[in-house]
Protein backbone atom coordinates (compact mmCIF):
# COMPACT_ATOMS: atom_id res chain seq x y z
CA UNK A 1 0.00 0.00 0.00
CA UNK A 2 1.67 3.42 -1.29
CA UNK A 3 0.19 6.50 0.21
CA UNK A 4 0.99 9.80 -2.16
CA UNK A 5 1.25 7.25 -4.67
CA UNK A 6 0.27 9.69 -8.01
CA UNK A 7 3.12 12.09 -6.32
CA UNK A 8 6.44 12.24 -7.72
CA UNK A 9 7.91 9.85 -5.25
CA UNK A 10 5.22 7.86 -5.87
CA UNK A 11 4.51 7.73 -9.26
CA UNK A 12 8.25 6.54 -9.68
CA UNK A 13 8.32 3.92 -6.97
CA UNK A 14 5.01 2.35 -8.64
CA UNK A 15 6.67 2.23 -11.84
CA UNK A 16 10.07 0.19 -10.27
CA UNK A 17 8.14 -1.84 -7.94
CA UNK A 18 5.96 -3.13 -10.56
CA UNK A 19 9.28 -3.69 -12.63
CA UNK A 20 11.01 -5.02 -9.50
CA UNK A 21 8.81 -7.56 -8.04
CA UNK A 22 5.46 -9.24 -8.45
CA UNK A 23 3.52 -7.61 -5.70
CA UNK A 24 -0.26 -6.48 -5.55
CA UNK A 25 -0.11 -2.57 -5.20
CA UNK A 26 -2.79 -0.68 -3.50
CA UNK A 27 -2.40 3.15 -4.25
CA UNK A 28 -3.61 6.04 -2.62
CA UNK A 29 -3.58 9.51 -3.26
CA UNK A 30 -5.76 12.71 -2.64
CA UNK A 31 -4.63 14.33 -5.95
CA UNK A 32 -3.99 17.62 -4.56
CA UNK A 33 -2.34 20.30 -6.59
CA UNK A 34 1.26 18.25 -6.88
CA UNK A 35 -0.41 14.68 -7.72
CA UNK A 36 -1.62 13.56 -10.58
CA UNK A 37 -2.12 11.05 -12.73
CA UNK A 38 -1.06 11.52 -15.94
CA UNK A 39 1.53 9.59 -17.48
CA UNK A 40 0.50 6.97 -15.08
CA UNK A 41 -2.54 5.28 -16.53
CA UNK A 42 -0.17 2.31 -17.78
CA UNK A 43 0.48 1.95 -14.64
CA UNK A 44 -2.97 2.44 -13.17
CA UNK A 45 -4.41 0.45 -15.94
CA UNK A 46 -2.15 -2.96 -14.51
CA UNK A 47 -4.16 -5.19 -12.79
CA UNK A 48 -1.99 -5.66 -9.88
CA UNK A 49 -2.89 -2.25 -9.22
CA UNK A 50 -5.94 -0.97 -7.24
CA UNK A 51 -6.58 3.16 -7.09
CA UNK A 52 -8.05 5.01 -4.17
CA UNK A 53 -8.83 8.62 -4.45
CA UNK A 54 -8.84 9.37 -0.42
CA UNK A 55 -7.15 11.34 2.06
CA UNK A 56 -5.02 9.24 4.51
CA UNK A 57 -6.82 11.90 7.27
CA UNK A 58 -10.06 10.31 6.22
CA UNK A 59 -10.44 7.77 9.01
CA UNK A 60 -13.42 5.58 7.56
CA UNK A 61 -11.78 5.42 3.88
CA UNK A 62 -8.71 4.06 5.74
CA UNK A 63 -10.04 2.35 7.64
CA UNK A 64 -11.89 -0.06 4.35
CA UNK A 65 -9.00 -0.10 2.80
CA UNK A 66 -6.64 -1.61 5.08
CA UNK A 67 -9.17 -4.08 6.37
CA UNK A 68 -10.26 -4.96 2.91
CA UNK A 69 -6.91 -4.88 1.01
CA UNK A 70 -4.65 -6.30 4.63
CA UNK A 71 -1.05 -4.96 3.18
CA UNK A 72 1.93 -6.45 4.62
CA UNK A 73 3.57 -3.60 3.87
CA UNK A 74 2.60 0.24 4.33
CA UNK A 75 4.62 2.99 2.52
CA UNK A 76 3.51 6.60 3.58
CA UNK A 77 4.81 8.80 1.29
CA UNK A 78 1.68 11.37 1.50
CA UNK A 79 2.74 14.77 2.55
CA UNK A 80 2.74 18.23 1.35
CA UNK A 81 6.48 18.86 0.96
CA UNK A 82 7.19 22.43 -0.53
CA UNK A 83 8.89 24.72 2.48
CA UNK A 84 7.80 28.09 0.92
CA UNK A 85 4.05 27.18 1.24
CA UNK A 86 4.53 25.73 4.88
CA UNK A 87 6.10 29.32 5.54
CA UNK A 88 2.87 30.57 3.74
CA UNK A 89 0.11 28.59 5.02
CA UNK A 90 0.92 26.03 7.75
CA UNK A 91 -2.42 24.57 7.94
CA UNK A 92 -2.51 22.11 4.97
CA UNK A 93 0.97 20.70 6.74
CA UNK A 94 -0.53 20.19 10.12
CA UNK A 95 -3.50 18.49 8.45
CA UNK A 96 -1.58 16.05 5.81
CA UNK A 97 1.63 15.61 7.79
CA UNK A 98 0.65 15.07 10.95
CA UNK A 99 -3.43 14.32 11.18
CA UNK A 100 -2.64 12.31 8.27
CA UNK A 101 -0.24 9.85 9.69
CA UNK A 102 -2.18 10.03 13.04
CA UNK A 103 -4.90 8.62 10.93
CA UNK A 104 -3.33 5.76 9.38
CA UNK A 105 -1.19 4.58 12.05
CA UNK A 106 -4.13 4.26 13.86
CA UNK A 107 -6.05 2.12 11.46
CA UNK A 108 -2.83 0.12 10.83
CA UNK A 109 -3.25 -0.96 14.65
CA UNK A 110 -6.68 -1.71 14.25
CA UNK A 111 -6.29 -3.53 10.98
CA UNK A 112 -3.03 -5.79 12.49
CA UNK A 113 -5.49 -5.99 15.94
CA UNK A 114 -8.50 -7.70 13.80
CA UNK A 115 -5.70 -9.55 12.01
CA UNK A 116 -3.21 -10.43 13.80
CA UNK A 117 -1.60 -12.99 11.20
CA UNK A 118 -0.47 -10.70 9.20
CA UNK A 119 1.72 -9.16 12.24
CA UNK A 120 4.63 -10.81 11.90
CA UNK A 121 5.52 -9.94 7.90
CA UNK A 122 3.64 -6.19 8.11
CA UNK A 123 6.03 -3.02 7.78
CA UNK A 124 5.22 0.02 8.39
CA UNK A 125 7.67 2.76 6.53
CA UNK A 126 8.09 6.27 7.16
CA UNK A 127 8.98 8.57 4.67
CA UNK A 128 10.77 11.50 5.77
CA UNK A 129 13.49 13.71 5.30
CA UNK A 130 16.90 15.23 6.38
CA UNK A 131 15.15 18.70 7.57
CA UNK A 132 13.62 16.93 10.02
CA UNK A 133 17.24 17.45 11.71
CA UNK A 134 17.61 21.18 11.34
CA UNK A 135 20.77 22.85 9.67
CA UNK A 136 24.52 22.30 9.91
CA UNK A 137 27.68 24.61 9.60
CA UNK A 138 30.28 23.86 7.01
CA UNK A 139 32.33 21.84 9.33
CA UNK A 140 29.90 19.82 10.95
CA UNK A 141 29.99 16.35 10.90
CA UNK A 142 26.64 14.31 9.12
CA UNK A 143 23.73 13.53 10.67
CA UNK A 144 23.02 9.87 11.27
CA UNK A 145 20.01 7.80 12.56
CA UNK A 146 20.82 8.71 16.01
CA UNK A 147 21.08 12.78 15.56
CA UNK A 148 18.06 14.88 17.35
CA UNK A 149 15.27 16.43 15.69
CA UNK A 150 15.71 20.35 15.72
CA UNK A 151 13.00 21.28 12.83
CA UNK A 152 13.12 25.15 11.92
CA UNK A 153 10.35 25.34 9.38
CA UNK A 154 6.55 24.30 9.50
CA UNK A 155 7.29 21.88 6.93
CA UNK A 156 10.04 20.22 8.78
CA UNK A 157 8.41 20.47 12.20
CA UNK A 158 4.89 18.52 10.59
CA UNK A 159 7.54 15.87 9.52
CA UNK A 160 9.06 15.78 12.73
CA UNK A 161 6.07 15.68 14.30
CA UNK A 162 5.03 12.28 12.22
CA UNK A 163 8.43 10.84 12.90
CA UNK A 164 7.86 11.25 16.60
CA UNK A 165 3.66 9.59 16.11
CA UNK A 166 5.46 6.86 14.21
CA UNK A 167 7.82 5.52 17.15
CA UNK A 168 5.15 6.46 19.55
CA UNK A 169 3.12 3.61 17.67
CA UNK A 170 5.60 1.33 17.36
CA UNK A 171 6.67 1.52 21.03
CA UNK A 172 3.35 1.77 22.46
CA UNK A 173 1.37 -0.32 20.12
CA UNK A 174 3.82 -2.68 19.06
CA UNK A 175 3.27 -1.10 14.83
CA UNK A 176 6.22 -3.13 12.88
CA UNK A 177 7.18 0.47 12.02
CA UNK A 178 10.62 2.11 10.29
CA UNK A 179 11.60 5.76 9.23
CA UNK A 180 13.33 6.55 5.81
CA UNK A 181 14.76 9.83 6.04
CA UNK A 182 15.85 11.01 2.56
CA UNK A 183 18.01 14.02 1.05
CA UNK A 184 16.86 15.89 -1.91
CA UNK A 185 16.11 13.75 -4.33
CA UNK A 186 15.50 15.02 -8.63
CA UNK A 187 14.39 13.04 -11.47
CA UNK A 188 11.31 12.93 -14.03
CA UNK A 189 7.76 13.49 -12.50
CA UNK A 190 8.73 16.06 -10.17
CA UNK A 191 6.19 19.08 -9.49
CA UNK A 192 8.08 22.31 -11.05
CA UNK A 193 7.81 24.02 -7.91
CA UNK A 194 11.00 22.34 -7.11
CA UNK A 195 14.48 24.22 -7.74
CA UNK A 196 15.62 21.80 -10.94
CA UNK A 197 12.27 21.88 -12.70
CA UNK A 198 11.60 25.27 -12.24
CA UNK A 199 15.24 26.39 -13.43
CA UNK A 200 14.58 24.49 -16.44
CA UNK A 201 11.31 25.84 -17.02
CA UNK A 202 12.42 29.38 -16.46
CA UNK A 203 15.34 28.69 -19.07
CA UNK A 204 13.07 27.44 -21.61
CA UNK A 205 10.86 31.08 -21.12
CA UNK A 206 13.85 32.87 -20.85
CA UNK A 207 13.36 33.91 -17.52
CA UNK A 208 15.05 35.43 -14.06
CA UNK A 209 16.16 31.86 -11.91
CA UNK A 210 15.59 32.91 -9.04
CA UNK A 211 18.58 31.60 -6.25
CA UNK A 212 18.15 32.62 -2.36
CA UNK A 213 20.41 34.41 -1.43
CA UNK A 214 24.12 34.26 -2.06
CA UNK A 215 22.95 30.30 -3.59
CA UNK A 216 25.93 28.76 -0.93
CA UNK A 217 23.28 26.62 1.00
CA UNK A 218 24.32 22.88 0.70
CA UNK A 219 22.31 20.18 0.08
CA UNK A 220 22.87 16.32 -1.37
CA UNK A 221 21.03 14.79 -4.34
CA UNK A 222 19.85 11.59 -5.04
CA UNK A 223 18.38 9.97 -7.88
CA UNK A 224 14.68 8.60 -7.02
CA UNK A 225 15.43 5.73 -8.72
CA UNK A 226 18.55 5.25 -6.04
CA UNK A 227 15.71 6.39 -3.69
CA UNK A 228 12.90 3.89 -4.46
CA UNK A 229 15.19 1.02 -4.46
CA UNK A 230 16.11 2.16 -1.04
CA UNK A 231 12.76 2.36 0.34
CA UNK A 232 12.42 -1.67 -1.50
CA UNK A 233 15.46 -2.37 0.52
CA UNK A 234 14.60 -1.21 3.63
CA UNK A 235 10.82 -2.77 3.31
CA UNK A 236 12.52 -6.27 2.79
CA UNK A 237 15.61 -6.40 5.13
CA UNK A 238 14.90 -3.22 7.24
CA UNK A 239 14.86 -3.85 11.42
CA UNK A 240 11.64 -2.48 12.92
CA UNK A 241 11.81 0.39 15.25
CA UNK A 242 15.07 1.64 12.61
CA UNK A 243 16.12 5.09 11.75
CA UNK A 244 17.44 4.49 8.06
CA UNK A 245 19.13 7.98 6.52
CA UNK A 246 19.48 7.74 2.82
CA UNK A 247 21.72 10.08 1.14
CA UNK A 248 24.16 10.37 -1.41
CA UNK A 249 28.11 11.48 -1.40
CA UNK A 250 27.06 14.68 -4.01
CA UNK A 251 26.73 17.87 -2.20
CA UNK A 252 26.37 20.78 -3.89
CA UNK A 253 25.75 24.31 -2.78
CA UNK A 254 22.88 25.52 -4.24
CA UNK A 255 24.48 27.79 -6.80
CA UNK A 256 27.31 25.22 -8.15
CA UNK A 257 23.92 23.05 -8.85
CA UNK A 258 22.05 25.94 -10.74
CA UNK A 259 24.98 26.21 -12.77
CA UNK A 260 24.96 22.38 -13.59
CA UNK A 261 22.16 22.74 -14.63
CA UNK A 262 22.48 25.43 -16.57
CA UNK A 263 25.44 23.83 -18.79
CA UNK A 264 23.28 20.62 -19.09
CA UNK A 265 20.39 22.50 -20.75
CA UNK A 266 22.29 24.80 -23.05
CA UNK A 267 23.85 21.81 -24.43
CA UNK A 268 20.54 19.88 -25.12
CA UNK A 269 18.65 23.01 -26.32
CA UNK A 270 21.93 23.96 -28.29
CA UNK A 271 21.42 27.32 -26.89
CA UNK A 272 24.97 29.42 -27.79
CA UNK A 273 24.00 32.27 -25.28
CA UNK A 274 24.88 30.84 -21.81
CA UNK A 275 21.92 30.30 -19.65
CA UNK A 276 23.49 31.14 -16.45
CA UNK A 277 23.10 34.83 -17.31
CA UNK A 278 19.58 34.43 -16.16
CA UNK A 279 20.80 33.44 -12.86
CA UNK A 280 18.98 36.40 -9.81
CA UNK A 281 19.53 36.17 -6.97
CA UNK A 282 16.29 37.25 -4.29
CA UNK A 283 15.67 37.65 -1.24
CA UNK A 284 16.43 34.91 1.25
CA UNK A 285 13.50 32.45 2.67
CA UNK A 286 13.10 32.99 6.40
CA UNK A 287 15.45 30.94 8.37
CA UNK A 288 16.95 29.09 5.37
CA UNK A 289 18.47 26.24 6.28
CA UNK A 290 22.12 26.40 5.28
CA UNK A 291 23.52 22.34 5.09
CA UNK A 292 22.02 19.18 5.29
CA UNK A 293 23.83 16.74 4.82
CA UNK A 294 23.66 12.30 5.92
CA UNK A 295 25.75 9.47 6.60
CA UNK A 296 23.80 6.74 5.28
CA UNK A 297 25.80 3.85 6.88
CA UNK A 298 23.26 2.20 8.34
CA UNK A 299 21.05 1.08 4.98
CA UNK A 300 24.16 0.28 3.55
CA UNK A 301 25.25 -2.00 6.20
CA UNK A 302 21.93 -3.39 7.35
CA UNK A 303 20.20 -3.64 3.77
CA UNK A 304 23.22 -3.44 1.21
CA UNK A 305 22.13 -0.71 -0.45
CA UNK A 306 24.47 1.82 -1.96
CA UNK A 307 23.55 5.37 -4.66
CA UNK A 308 24.24 4.01 -8.21
CA UNK A 309 23.02 6.86 -10.61
CA UNK A 310 26.09 9.32 -11.46
CA UNK A 311 24.77 12.67 -10.66
CA UNK A 312 26.04 14.62 -13.85
CA UNK A 313 24.46 11.57 -15.87
CA UNK A 314 21.12 11.67 -14.02
CA UNK A 315 20.62 15.15 -13.89
CA UNK A 316 21.00 15.24 -17.78
CA UNK A 317 18.50 12.29 -17.80
CA UNK A 318 16.01 14.46 -15.80
CA UNK A 319 16.29 17.57 -17.91
CA UNK A 320 15.66 15.40 -21.22
CA UNK A 321 12.74 13.69 -19.50
CA UNK A 322 11.06 17.30 -18.98
CA UNK A 323 11.79 18.38 -22.56
CA UNK A 324 10.44 15.65 -24.10
CA UNK A 325 7.61 15.07 -21.68
CA UNK A 326 5.73 18.60 -22.10
CA UNK A 327 2.79 17.05 -22.60
CA UNK A 328 3.24 15.84 -18.77
CA UNK A 329 4.00 19.21 -17.11
CA UNK A 330 2.34 21.81 -18.93
CA UNK A 331 -1.26 20.61 -18.34
CA UNK A 332 0.35 20.38 -14.86
CA UNK A 333 1.20 23.62 -14.56
CA UNK A 334 -1.81 25.03 -16.42
CA UNK A 335 -4.25 23.38 -13.51
CA UNK A 336 -2.02 24.48 -10.34
CA UNK A 337 -2.54 28.08 -11.97
CA UNK A 338 -5.95 27.44 -12.31
CA UNK A 339 -5.98 26.57 -9.11
CA UNK A 340 -4.19 28.89 -7.43
CA UNK A 341 -6.68 31.61 -9.31
CA UNK A 342 -10.01 29.68 -8.20
CA UNK A 343 -11.75 31.38 -5.08
CA UNK A 344 -11.79 29.39 -1.97
CA UNK A 345 -14.52 26.80 -1.75
CA UNK A 346 -16.80 28.18 1.00
CA UNK A 347 -17.33 25.82 4.62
Amino acid sequence: MITGGAGFIGGNLLNFLLRKASMKLVVIDKLTYAGSLRGLEPVMANPRVTFLHADVADQAAMQDCLLKHRPEVVIHLAAESHVDRSIEDCAPFLHSNIIGSAVLLEQCRIALQRHPSLLASFRFIQVSTDEVHGSLQAADPPWNEQSPCLPRSPYSASKAAADHLVMAWHHTHGIPAMIARCCNIYGPRQFPEKLIPLCLLKILHSEPIPLYGRGDNIRQWLHVDDLCDGLYQIAMKGSRGAIYPISSAVSLSNLELVRQLCRHADELLDRRESSEALITTVADRPGHDFRYAMDSSRIQRECGWRAGRDFGQGLRETLSWYLEHRDWWQPVVNEALRRRAAPPTPH
